[in-house]
């Protein structure tokens, strides 16, 4: 997990990490923010906060998190996105399978946090907007391509869509999935990619969702966040 100043985002996305069932895991969380968190952090031996200079990108971030880390599968972990318990488990079977070496989700619903709207894309507008059809900051990958020479260029744009390019470029196979239920894709007004809903690319290709049944208190804390100021229900 990348992270710069917005400690509640990842203090919620431990929680997410918290509630996986894939057995073996650690949560590398690399932050140069103003404010330290190590003090939140808890007693999870799983979890490993690490700073970093100020002013890094995230290519540059990620680049680090992928030497740290001890396993042989690298997952990306966004610090804002909603993710089900079992998304480590789905995206880490086809590469123990030997079946692919990347798997990533399709944005199957995205959360425009400030409005409340749930929104999908037509398939013809998911393949426009994502690289490779797929959202890329749900990469999952061998560790053996970081090894073999595969990194993430030094920006913060579209750096993990670069990585998936340079992966691909060398032979890896990639493993598509829905995403939906694995994980819903948020955006609001600090999205690295900004662009808005329902407009962007192609109006036409936009389809307004409903909203999805989530755990109450991951629908507290973004209702908490949310500029739409709809109340919750308590059987919502």
């Amino acid at each position: 997990m990348t992270t710069r100043d917005r400690g509640q985002f990842v203090l919620q996305s431990i929680r997410y990490f918290q509630r996986q069932n894939y057995p073996s895991r650690e949560l590398l969380i690399l932050d140069d923010g103003a404010q330290d968190l190590s003090s939140e952090m808890g007693s999870d031996e799983r979890i490993r906060y690490v700073r970093v200079p100020a002013g890094l990108t995230i290519g540059s971030k990620r680049n680090r998190g992928c030497e740290l880390a001890r396993g042989r599968i690298i997952a990306q972990w966004d610090d804002d996105d909603w993710y089900a318990p079992n998304r480590l488990s789905a995206q880490a079977a086809p590469l123990i399978a030997g079946t692919a070496q990347i798997s990533g989700l399709t944005a199957g619903l995205i959360f425009d946090l400030d409005s409340w709207q749930f929104w999908r894309c037509t398939r013809a507008l998911h393949r426009r907007m994502f690289f490779g059809d797929v959202h890329c900051g749900t990469l999952v990958f061998q560790r053996s391509l970081f090894e073999q020479g595969v990194r993430y260029p030094d920006q913060s744009l579209a750096e993990e869509a670069w990585l998936l390019h340079y992966a691909t470029q060398r032979g890896a196979r990639l493993r598509r999935l829905p995403g939906e239920p694995l994980f819903i894709y948020l955006r609001h007004a600090r999205n690295s990619w900004q662009f808005v809903c329902g407009e962007f690319i192609d109006p036409r290709g936009w389809q307004r969702a409903p909203e999805p049944s989530l755990p109450l208190e991951d629908r507290a804390f973004y209702k908490a966040r949310s500029a739409s100021g709809r109340p919750i229900s308590p059987d919502s």
